[in-house]
């Protein structure tokens, strides 16, 4: 078991989420305090490329793929660069219901959108992102409970 962090470690703790997909790909890196710092959502060709700088730029301490489609493919391109973090698949049981219900509250309805109940609305672009945020918070979370 490690020691508890102190406050200053914890503001450089950061992990990435990965939602892979067989066509688009949700990244999303999240710090200590679960405030987003990137997100996007990337054809899944590209997501080595996109990792490799991520993790260039911000030096996480962990990476979390989902074990839904696509995640064979996307531990695979992994080898080819040199992360040295822990990479961890994790279950992604529910997170899209959870996804589509945060953007789904964060939108602001517009014309006649306005007239449909929240429970019939669909977002209107990919949330894949938003999935891989809610795996990067599970892995926070669970990283928070370790270091008590």
């Amino acid at each position: 078991m490690m020691p508890p962090m102190s406050v200053l470690e914890t503001e450089h703790v950061c992990v990435i989420g990965v939602d892979p997909g067989r066509v688009k790909t949700g990244i999303a890196v999240v710090d200590y305090s679960n405030v987003v710092l990137w997100k996007g959502v990337i054809p899944s060709e590209t997501v080595s490329f996109q990792l490799e700088q991520l993790y260039s730029d911000f030096s996480p301490r962990a990476i979390v793929i989902g074990n839904g489609t696509g995640t064979k493919e996307c531990r695979a391109s992994l080898l080819n660069i040199n992360l040295n973090c822990e990479i961890e698949t994790v279950p992604e049981s529910h997170t899209s219901e959870e996804a589509r219900r945060r953007v789904i509250a964060n939108e602001i309805p517009t014309g006649f959108r306005r007239l449909i109940p929240r429970s019939l609305r669909f977002p209107l672009q990919a949330y894949d992102d938003e999935v891989a945020v809610i795996l990067a918070e599970r892995k926070l979370k669970e990283i928070r409970h370790s270091d008590l």
